[in-house]
Formats: structure tokens, C-alpha cells, sequence
């Protein structure tokens, strides 16, 4: 089934009682699989859930059940606006690792954070 709803490649949202985005904060993100409009593309999803599970209803809740979408991974992001610095790193317990080399290129190709230095780490000890 095709839709006329469609995920940007990057989703960062400060969802919930917040009503500024801090210049610092760390969320929980996942890599999602994008399976709808005759394409497959990856996108970096992002919003204050307190697990990773709950950012995949937060994609059912934003943008309709109908679409379909496949997880292939989870970590963290570290945004620090005023030094234009995010870093990647960590793991889901649900998901595994999202591909975190990955994220940065797609966070990176994105107009909102083109000017951004991504740094990833991969250090498996990383929660």
C-alpha cells in the first residue's frame, strides 16, 4: 500500500511538555527503513521517549498507522546547538545497533544539520 504520508530523512522532535528545545540535550534515536512510495529509503528518528520501542509509536502516532516502516536499530544523540556538535553512540536492547555511520550521513545530508560536526562512537561499552 502506497500514501501520500511521508517521514523526512531526519525526525528529531522534543515532543511533550517541553516548551523550548535546550542547545543540549541526549535522546534516544532509531534507523528506520522507510518501505512505503514504491522506495526504499533509511530515516534518523528522534523524539524524548523514554525507550526506543516508544519512538516507533511515536512514528504511528505523528504520521498514521498506515505507513510502513521497518527498524533496523537504535542508539543515542547528543545535540549540542551551541557548538553545532552531535554525537552517535550506544544501542537499543530491542533494536540492536543502529549503523551510526549511517545516521551521521543522513543527519549530515540534511539541511538543518549540514553545518553540524557528527561524531560517531562506536565504543561497545556505551549504553
Amino acid at each position: 500500500m502506497t500514501t501520500n504520508i511521508s517521514i523526512p530523512p531526519v525526525y528529531i522532535s522534543r515532543i511533550g511538555d517541553k516548551k523550548e528545545t535546550p542547545t543540549q540535550f541526549t535522546q534516544k534515536y532509531i534507523m528506520v527503513e522507510i518501505l512505503d512510495q514504491g522506495e526504499n529509503r533509511l530515516a534518523v528518528v528522534s523524539t524524548d521517549s523514554s525507550i526506543h520501542l516508544g519512538i516507533a509509536y511515536d512514528i504511528k502516532d505523528q504520521f498514521g498507522s498506515q505507513i510502513q516502516f521497518k527498524v533496523s536499530g537504535g542508539g543515542r544523540l547528543k545535540i549540542d546547538s551551541a557548538q553545532k556538535q552531535i554525537t552517535l553512540y550506544g544501542y537499543s536492547i530491542k533494536y540492536g545497533r543502529a549503523n551510526h555511520n549511517k545516521a551521521a550521513e543522513i543527519l549530515k545530508s540534511s539541511d538543518q544539520y549540514k553545518d553540524y560536526e557528527i561524531i560517531v562512537d562506536n565504543n561497545p561499552a556505551k549504553y
